[in-house]
């Protein structure tokens, strides 16, 4: 059965853009249909709205030739970076 974008988690997705994103220079949401393997007739739009979600999140970014990129911010979620209020909060869970 092909895939469907809902199989996907956000993360999944910001991870697969990651991984083009250091093979090239992001990803066109063409590209990301591809590498999904997305067969639903309009798996392009429903994969543009979901990119325009994780970028009014704040998660991605798009340059003017329709590439998108991850932000600083999701570039520092994936890698396991925690910011100064969640370092507290897991400080003060330790007393």
């Amino acid at each position: 059965m092909p895939a469907r974008l809902s199989d996907f988690t956000d993360k999944e997705l910001l991870h697969l853009i990651i991984d083009h994103q250091s093979e090239s220079s992001g990803l066109t949401t063409g590209e990301l249909v591809g590498r999904l393997d997305l067969r639903d007739k309009n798996a392009t739009q429903c994969a543009s709205a979901r990119l325009g979600w994780l970028k009014r999140f704040g998660m991605l970014e798009r340059a003017e030739d329709g590439r998108w990129y991850l932000s600083e911010p999701a570039l520092s979620l994936l890698a396991g970076h925690l910011l100064a209020t969640q370092e507290r909060a897991l400080d003060e869970m330790r007393d």
